[in-house]
């Protein structure tokens, strides 16, 4: 135990040298060395610092497969989510089991999830209504469409059954970073150019970005036309939340990467991701992504980045009645479907601004509508408060 102590010590320390240029190389090295410890908090940080920093995915791979021989609990849920993409249940089930048995809350939705609509629904739901505890939403959303599945949750029978998928010796280092089975593109306009992408993310990506995001949601605002400060205004009702750099973990890393190269982008022009949310009756009136020439926004962003040249967005859920995205000129309606994501250019060919890129988020009837944007600009985006000018 003491010597557990020393090491966690010696990892707190060096997250702390991180932050200081002179001496991030002896954070990394004091990092590295509690890893080879068998610290697996240091190779989970290593996994991501890895993947936050290069463009080489391998080194990142290998430093999360040393956190997860390690038990280390988030390693566990991350395994179990990269597993299902390998399309391996056991591993998935094993992965997710260990995670949620020794107390990550991530893992109690797609754990749950997995086992009421398999092998032990009285299991799924006792995992399910953990997950409601947490305020997860997707848990939430689920059991809301099974309102009697919570009455069969029976806690001992989940603990003997989770013990059990638990139990066995099962190696899950991962062989690699899984592929993204996604649908083929759809192109909706050609210029300027308006696509789709079905199953681009899946259910677990989505639920776990609305679950980063729900706790930071504050309305969301727009750009004054003149001040190009932002204001809360009626042509535009919903909540947002910019997912800060403590909350970005793995798995949104992978998401930022798969993202960048889907819009064929380069990862350091994008803002960071915005999370939006739309309550029933929420919409975002015609509007254009661009910055327009000549307000006192556009000036102020021509020196952070230039200007917005791609819109990137997912959709999170099924919406059950409107929400659908409408580009009027163009004669375009996108229909809201989890995973689905919609990219557009915002410029023409010159880079100048499109005016055809006029769109709308159409009132919701029906439920609620998430969506996971990210803007890219014209160049490298120079550090600063990122816009919330126009989501």
């Amino acid at each position: 135990m003491a010597k557990d102590l020393a090491v966690e010590a010696r990892y707190l320390a060096a997250l702390a040298l991180l932050d200081d240029a002179a001496r991030r190389a002896e954070g990394l090295a004091e990092l590295r060395d509690c890893a080879a410890r068998g610290f697996g908090p240091a190779a989970y940080h290593l996994a991501w610092l890895t993947l936050n920093d290069d463009t080489d995915h391998e080194p990142a791979l290998g430093w999360l497969n040393a956190a997860i021989a390690a038990g280390y609990p988030h390693a566990l849920y991350a395994a179990g989510l990269l597993w299902a993409k390998l399309n391996d249940t056991e591993r998935c089930l094993y992965a997710l089991s260990r995670a949620a048995l020794a107390g990550d809350t991530l893992a109690f939705y797609p754990l749950g999830r997995r086992l009421a609509e398999g092998v032990s629904v009285s299991a799924g739901a006792f995992w399910l209504g953990l997950a409601v505890r947490e305020q997860y939403y997707a848990a939430i959303e689920y059991l809301a469409a099974r309102p009697g599945l919570l009455k069969s949750a029976d806690p001992c029978t989940a603990e003997t059954f989770t013990r059990q998928l638990a139990a066995p010796a099962t190696d899950l280092s991962l062989p690699n970073w899984p592929a993204t089975a996604a649908a083929d593109p759809v192109t909706h306009c050609a210029e300027p150019k308006v696509v789709t992408i079905d199953d681009f993310m899946d259910t677990d990506e989505c639920a776990h970005l609305m679950h980063l995001a729900e706790p930071l949601l504050q309305r969301s605002r727009v750009g004054d036309p003149d001040s190009g400060g932002p204001r809360v205004l009626e042509v535009r009702t919903s909540d947002d939340a910019v997912i800060s750099a403590e909350r970005r973990d793995l798995h949104f890393l992978l998401l930022e990467r798969r993202l960048a190269e889907a819009a064929g982008r380069p990862l350091a022009n994008a803002e960071p991701f915005t999370v939006i949310r739309y309550p029933p009756g929420g919409e975002y009136r015609p509007h254009h992504d661009f910055f327009s020439f000549g307000s006192g926004d556009e000036a102020a962003q021509r020196q952070r980045g230039g200007q917005r040249m791609w819109t990137a967005f997912v959709y999170l859920c099924d919406v059950a009645g409107g929400g659908e995205t409408h580009f009027p000129e163009l004669n375009i309606m996108i229909t809201p479907r989890r995973g689905r994501l919609l990219m557009f250019s915002n410029t023409d060919a010159a880079g100048r601004p499109a005016p055809s890129t006029l769109h709308a988020s159409l009132p919701v009837r029906h439920g609620e509508k998430w969506i996971a944007t990210k803007w890219f600009r014209q160049h490298r985006l120079t550090a600063s408060n990122p816009s919330r000018r126009d989501n």
